[in-house]
């Protein structure tokens, strides 16, 4: 052997989105425009499903639900059939859940973050899969002024992202987990998805983590 190293952590891109006080969180176009996407979608709308490899969504954002509580249509492309949370793959057995909400509740018992002993929190960081999905596929038609890329691509949430303690900061935070991203992938061909999107990058600078494993929800 000549060398061995350790990876560096790699999280999600666009951590700046560091609070999910929204009913608007997709609000930024990022390059619609350059990207001449009006003028693409009088040639072709575009749809297939794409698996988004994140840390969940907002399940009731009005620009992403296909139908309101009350069972009418609103035209959102988030797919909930073929979404699951697969974040503790390779940590429990049979970790698959339905529920993709990013700000689902979980069992926090590490003290530095959950000093009240409290049985469930939601994440203190939250947003990017939402962010992410409204990119690709919003309903322009929900009032909100964002429009996704693909006019009909249905989203294939696949969460991959755990819940974590951040120890520098005594935050809890949504931290990435390769074996689930391995297993979505995986998944997501066997079930003939085209596309398969991916926002994550290196971090130069490895922030402790405590994992926690739980299988509470909201």
């Amino acid at each position: 052997m000549e060398s061995a190293s350790r990876p560096p952590r790699e999280e999600f891109s666009s951590a700046s989105l560091i609070s999910f006080d929204i009913d608007e969180p997709l609000d930024t176009q990022y390059g619609r425009d350059a990207l001449n996407i009006d003028a693409a979608w009088t040639l072709a709308g575009g749809y297939s499903l794409i698996a988004t490899l994140d840390t969940g969504l907002y399940v009731n954002h009005p620009a992403l639900m296909q139908f309101s509580p009350t069972n009418q249509y609103l035209g959102g492309n988030f797919v909930p059939a073929v979404s699951k949370d697969i974040s503790l793959e390779g940590f429990v057995v049979n970790a698959d859940d339905p529920n993709v909400d990013e700000r689902r509740a979980m069992p926090v018992p590490d003290a530095a973050c959950n000093p009240g002993g409290l049985p469930l929190l939601q994440p203190q960081i939250a947003g990017h899969g939402t962010h992410v999905s409204g990119l690709t596929a919003a309903n322009g038609a929900a009032g909100l002024d964002v429009r996704g890329t693909c006019r009909h691509c249905g989203i294939a949430m696949q969460k991959i992202a755990r819940v974590a303690c951040e120890a520098n900061t005594n935050r809890i935070v949504l931290s990435l987990n390769p074996a689930a991203r391995a297993r979505g992938l995986v998944e997501a061909a066997d079930m003939g998805i085209p596309v398969a999107n991916m926002s994550s990058g290196f971090f130069s600078v490895r922030t402790p983590m405590q994992l926690i494993v739980g299988t509470g929800g909201s």
